[in-house]
Formats: structure tokens, sequence, C-alpha cells
């Protein structure tokens, strides 16, 4: 399997759940709303094993907060917490933005896809909760992203 199909699979499954999705960065990113307007990004790349192998990898970015400024004492003891209290998924902070993010290697299947997505929503306000040093913006909205 390519990495490129598994956003072809990934497609098939969104459009079976009736989700709104939008198509990014030359087809190789999908754009999905949330339940609350935020997008959640889609992506593949792909990894290779100790024998050379490449396998594609599924990877699912559900930002939390834009733009963040630290205005306490947010460490990466905060973050390893942070991670801790997660069922699924990690906290990822990179430039200015704190997301939700979690891979698959290869196809998931479309109930285990679906319940970690709906897990890192869900999660969004609780890490907004462990993490209370931090104050941004909210993330982009889907509208923002997909025309």
């Amino acid at each position: 399997m390519e990495a490129v199909d598994l956003l072809t699979l990934t497609r098939r499954m969104l459009d079976r759940l009736e989700l709104t999705y939008g198509v990014v960065d030359e087809g190789y990113q999908l754009v999905v709303e949330a339940e609350d307007g935020v997008a959640i990004v889609i992506g593949v790349t792909t990894i290779e094993d100790s024998g050379d192998r490449e396998w594609p990898v599924l990877w699912v970015d559900l930002p939390v907060l834009m733009d963040v400024e630290e205005s306490g004492s947010v460490d990466a003891l905060d973050v390893a917490a942070a991670n801790h209290a997660l069922i699924i998924g990690k906290v990822a902070m990179e430039d200015g933005q704190i997301s939700l993010q979690h891979e698959f290697v290869g196809w998931p299947g479309a109930a285990e896809y679906t319940v970690a997505i709906e897990a890192l929503v869900r999660q969004r306000a609780m890490v907004r909760a462990l993490l209370p040093g931090l104050t941004g913006n909210r993330p982009a909205a889907y509208s923002e992203l997909v025309d």
C-alpha cells in the first residue's frame, strides 16, 4: 500500500461518515471540520524499517492553541504530564502552536480511525486545562483553510 492510498481510503471513510472535508497541499493533506468548526489536518508520509522497506504513515493533527505566549511556567514536565494523561495521541509544541497529534502505520481500519479522531477532539479541552500557563489564539477554522 502506498501513502497516497491511505488518503483515498480516508476520503471514502469521511464520505461514509458524511463529514465535511477539503483537499489541500496538492492532494496530500485533507482538512476535516470538527464539531466546533476547528480544522483537523490529516496527511501521509512514509517511514523505513530496518530492511529499508517503506511503510505508509497516516498522521492526524488537531490544533489546540495558535500563537502561544507563555504566561506562566510551562515546561517539558508540564507537557510530559499532559502526554501521560492522554489516552491516545501526544501533545506537540512547535512554532508557537500546540497540537494533539496521532500517527498510524498503514490503514488502521475505519473504526479505530474514527475513535482516534473523536478521542483527540474530546481531549483538546483537557490539554488546555493541563497547561494553564499558556495563552494563545483559537486554532484556524475549517472555513479559513478550505475554499
